[in-house]
């Protein structure tokens, strides 16, 4: 399980799903993270990575 906090366009997030990670969480607190999603999409690891848009203080992670 990979945290990507402060994911920008995502591409480190889509990297680790690609490399294999179980699951990738990538934190954006901007609106960037709409780019973030699409981007996810495009390369088909939806399943894997999860886009979440907010500040890490204030976001709750499913799981710990």
């Amino acid at each position: 399980t990979v945290l990507d906090v402060g994911t920008g366009s995502g591409i480190l997030a889509i990297w680790c799903a690609q490399a294999g990670a179980r699951k990738v969480y990538a934190v954006e607190a901007t609106k960037m993270s709409l780019h973030a999603r699409e981007l996810v999409k495009a390369n088909r690891v939806e399943d894997v990575v999860e886009v979440i848009e907010g500040s890490i203080e204030d976001i709750e992670l499913p799981e710990k």
